[in-house]
């Protein structure tokens, strides 16, 4: 996903990261659990991983952030929708933060796969 320009255009990330980077982020996004309680998932398909989708809430962040990012195949089949209000309820009843944030960049509007 990280490589696919497409997928990534409003993430703000970067260039694409390497293995080693790839691997210091999954590091993260595990520690999260073990510290906060909650963090990221996979989202899996029939066909295996579409993406990944939680609470992303780094150290310094005021406030849990839902966020997520699909391959392209995962695109315009409900999963962010289904997902996100999942997770929003979930983390309301689980982990009763004062408020859950989301940053969508202007211009990345839902599109069907390509």
């Amino acid at each position: 996903m990280s490589n696919d320009p497409e997928v990534t255009r409003h993430l703000h990330e970067g260039p694409a990261p390497s293995a080693g980077e790839v691997w210091q982020r999954m590091a993260f996004a595990l520690g999260q659990w073990g510290l906060r309680g909650y963090g990221m998932m996979a989202v899996e398909d029939q066909d295996g991983v579409v993406g990944r989708m939680g609470i992303y809430h780094p150290f310094d962040a005021p406030e849990p952030q839902l966020s997520y990012i699909l391959r392209r195949r995962g695109w315009g089949k409900g999963y962010a929708t289904e997902g996100a209000g999942l997770i929003r309820d979930w983390i309301f009843e689980t982990h009763r933060p004062r408020c859950l944030t989301s940053q969508i960049a202007r211009g990345n509007v839902a599109r069907d796969s390509v």
